[in-house]
């Protein structure tokens, strides 16, 4: 159960990653390397201080996968 619930997070934040990175390039080339350098940091930055009603999607589907990942891996020790 635990290696499911790792496998389901991983990818939930490797599909948000890659559609908030996909956001950053579409504005500026400068923005979607910063995103890739920094993604954490930047991802919270945008979200909440520029422009949440485009970014709160990929941002709670990478934090619920964070979350899916934590839990499947405290599930499976």
């Amino acid at each position: 159960m635990g290696a499911l619930l790792v496998l389901a997070g991983t990818l939930m934040l490797m599909m948000s990653s890659i559609w908030i990175v996909g956001e950053a390039l579409k504005k500026d080339v400068v923005l979607g390397a910063l995103a890739l350098v920094a993604f954490p940091f930047y991802s919270v930055y945008y979200t909440f201080f520029v422009d949440y009603r485009s970014h709160h999607v990929p941002f709670f589907t990478g934090l619920g996968g964070a979350v899916l990942l934590i839990i499947g891996y405290f599930t499976g020790i």
